[in-house]
């Protein structure tokens, strides 16, 4: 009986050490440098600061609110617009990334993909790759490709014009 006692005791203790590991790592995601926040109101729980924010004119709530914490996120808003484009402009490398997609990027395989791909050297690389290949200056180049490609599916289509079944469209594709 005691050993029972002894090893729940020592499982309890275990979760809750995983538990305030998980909380510890999680909140330095969310705030990496550690710095701390801007003061504001206290919130109810689970619906935080919802019956702060009014229905109309929602923008004048927003200067009040512009430095406090809502529905338990921190949320800062801009009350000018130089320091908007300070921030969402000129430094918008540090603040714009794309969310993280586990099931398009990790489960699917996409991850190479410019769409999922998050802002790095890779991106840009890859990003300035495509802009040379697909811009419209970059068009004329393929014009012989697309013309022998339409001059190949005119003559399979002639060919086959005179038979009286024709064939599926598959074997018009990819010529």
């Amino acid at each position: 009986m005691g050993s029972l006692i002894s090893s729940l005791a020592a499982g309890l203790v275990l979760v809750i050490s995983l538990h305030i590991t998980y909380s510890h790592i999680q909140e330095r995601r969310r705030n990496p440098s550690g710095l701390p926040y801007p003061p504001g109101p206290k919130g109810y729980p689970i619906i935080g600061n919802l019956f702060d924010l009014p229905s109309a004119f929602i923008y004048k709530r927003f200067r009040e609110l512009s430095r406090e914490l809502i529905f338990g996120f921190h949320l800062i808003a801009c009350n000018s617009k130089g320091i908007a484009d300070d921030l969402l402009d000129k430094r918008s490398a540090i603040y714009s990334d794309r969310p993280r997609m586990p099931m398009m990027v990790e489960l699917m395989g996409f991850g190479w993909s410019l769409g999922f791909t998050p802002y790095n050297e890779w991106w840009k690389n890859s990003r300035r790759l495509f802009h040379k290949h697909f811009q419209s200056s970059a068009v004329p180049q393929f014009r012989p490709k697309k013309v022998k490609a339409t001059y190949g599916f005119l003559r399979n289509l002639l060919r086959f014009w005179g038979s009286s079944v024709l064939p599926p469209l598959s074997n018009f594709m990819y010529m």
